[in-house]
Parts: C-alpha cells; sequence; structure tokens
C-alpha cells in the first residue's frame, strides 16, 4: 500500500521531467507529398502543439497538379489550456552583475481554492537569488515560496535574481500541490556587463 504522501512525492517527482518549455509563436505542420493518401483522399498530420496556454488557428492548403490551388474554407480553432498553470514573465535580455526581477502568475482555474508550493530551481548555479533589488545575492540551488490561491484567481510572485554567466540560463519555476501542479522552463539571455563603445 503506498502512503498519500508518497504518491504525492511521485507526482511531484513526475512534474519535474514534464517542464513546459516549448513557446513558439508559429506553428507550422507539413505534410510528405510522397505519403499515399487514403481512398478519400484524407491524409492524418501529427504534429506537437506548443506549451504556449493560448487557442490557434489552424488553416490549410494543398496543391495538386491538375486542380491547382485548394485552400481549407474555414480555419479550426485549438485551445491549449490548462485548469491550474505558471505564467513566466522574462525580459529579452538581462545584463550579467546587475539584479533583476522575475515576474511570475500562478493561476488557478479550478472550482476550489489551492495551497501550492512554488519552486524556483537553481540547481546550474547559474545566477544568485536576493530578497530584494539591493540586497546581495545567495547562492542556493533553490527557493520555495507557499502560497494560497483563490479558485479562479492567480496569485503573482516576484524573485530577484543576479546572473552569474553568460549566454542562455535556465528560469524554471515549478508549482506543485496536491490537486494540480505545473512546470515551466525559459532561456533567457545574459550579455556582458560594459557600454558599447565606437571607433573611428
Amino acid at each position: 500500500m503506498v502512503s498519500k504522501k508518497q504518491n504525492q512525492h511521485s507526482w511531484i517527482a513526475y512534474l519535474k521531467l514534464l517542464a513546459r518549455k516549448t513557446f513558439s509563436r508559429n506553428l507550422v505542420m507539413g505534410y510528405n507529398a510522397n505519403r499515399v493518401l487514403s481512398s478519400n483522399g484524407c491524409a492524418v498530420i501529427k504534429s506537437t502543439i506548443p506549451d504556449t496556454i493560448t487557442s490557434w488557428f489552424i488553416s490549410a492548403f494543398a496543391m495538386h497538379m491538375e486542380t491547382g490551388l485548394g485552400i481549407a474554407p474555414t480555419p479550426t480553432k485549438v485551445t491549449v489550456f490548462r485548469p491550474f498553470f505558471i505564467k513566466l514573465s522574462l525580459p529579452y535580455s538581462i545584463i550579467r552583475g546587475e539584479t533583476v526581477a522575475i515576474e511570475a502568475i500562478v493561476f488557478n482555474y479550478t472550482t476550489k481554492p489551492i495551497q501550492s508550493e512554488v519552486i524556483f530551481d537553481n540547481k546550474k548555479q547559474e545566477f544568485e537569488f536576493s530578497d530584494r533589488l539591493d540586497t546581495k545575492g545567495v547562492n542556493v540551488s533553490e527557493i520555495r515560496q507557499l502560497v494560497s490561491i483563490p479558485a479562479n484567481d492567480g496569485v503573482s510572485l516576484t524573485f530577484t535574481i543576479t546572473p552569474k554567466t553568460m549566454g542562455y540560463i535556465d528560469i524554471k519555476l515549478t508549482a506543485t500541490s496536491a490537486m494540480a501542479g505545473d512546470s515551466v522552463l525559459k532561456k533567457l539571455l545574459v550579455k556582458p556587463e560594459g557600454q558599447t563603445q565606437h571607433f573611428q
């Protein structure tokens, strides 16, 4: 027999493997022209939808050697949604050594309030955490914060970090509870310090 606590830990471990990390703005599904169509002229095209919580409008067109261009009469709407999710907002880039605020909102669209633990991962030690924008950073592998999220609402969280490395760093947040969970992984560009200089 497995206890409820063991089940919860297994669920949390499972969630960590399923971090949403594909946030492309476009969805392109191609079809191999060498594939044989079914007897009614249809083909099944499988594609992975990006992890963005949004709606996609999918249109289609086809080329035929005899009949020419064919266009689908109406786009099909596909909605990507989950009742409990993290929305992570990142700047385009930050400067190494400067402290910046990372903002996230944890949404709960279930019918009940949720107590959730939000984990900000730093296992690669690419940045330091700090409590405020004017404090020295702290080297830890993660920070955890407990939040209460009302039903059909969201709670805003702000974390301050100071990047130590250049290039793209991982920003990963995981929110878990007894009812639901979500994990998001995004890349953030860290640029070197200094000012642009022009030489003639």
